[in-house]
This record gives structure tokens, C-alpha cells and sequence, in this order.
């Protein structure tokens, strides 16, 4: 079936909260570096203390753009980007909310 069909189809079995749905865009430049495992993630991702009903996350400089890694790394650098997923689904954990990743890539 069409994409479209396939989510109204599990749209369709979910309860949607009657409130309003809190929506978190968060964006980080790491300027090459690789994510380090002492960044406290939780003053991106949670700067109120309290946890977003869905989180939009855009990473840009994950890896280093030097000449070879844009040629032959044009996909980015999975081990940091794994690394980096990680470490949100660690913080995202420990809210205590449940949550689905619809959507991961990296690219240069």
C-alpha cells in the first residue's frame, strides 16, 4: 500500500492525547567533533526539566569536513552517529515517556 495508507493504519490504533502535544526542535553543531559521553544531553533535550511529547533533532557537522570525509563519506560517519542516537535514547529513557524514532540518516 501507499505510505500514506500504512500510517493512517497505524495512526488509526493510537490515542491521541486531548491536550496540547508539547513539540521540542532542538539543532546542534558539533563542528567535527565526536559526541562526547560526558555532554549532559538533558539541556538540549530538556532545558525545562520536563520532557517534550515529540523531539525534532538536527545535527549538522557530525563529522569532520575536511576534502576525504565529504568525497568518501557522503552517508556521514555512522559509528558517531549511533553514538550520538545513543546517547538521546538514553536521556529520552530516563523520562520516564515512551518513544518511537520514525526517522534517522546522516549525510555530508
Amino acid at each position: 500500500p501507499p505510505v500514506g495508507e500504512n500510517w493512517k493504519r497505524q495512526a488509526s490504533s493510537q490515542r491521541l492525547p486531548n491536550s496540547a502535544v508539547d513539540v521540542r526542535v532542538c539543532s546542534w553543531n558539533l563542528q567535527g567533533h565526536p559526541v562526547d559521553a560526558g555532554d549532559d544531553l538533558r539541556l538540549l533535550l530538556m532545558p525545562s526539566g520536563r520532557a517534550a511529547d515529540i523531539y525534532v533533532i538536527g545535527v549538522q557537522e557530525l563529522v569532520e569536513l575536511g576534502p576525504m570525509s565529504v568525497f568518501m563519506n557522503t552517508d556521514g560517519d555512522e559509528q558517531r552517529q549511533k553514538e550520538l542516537e545513543s546517547l538521546v535514547e538514553q536521556v529520552l529513557a530516563s523520562s520516564g515517556q515512551r518513544y518511537l524514532r520514525l526517522c534517522s540518516f546522516g549525510m555530508v
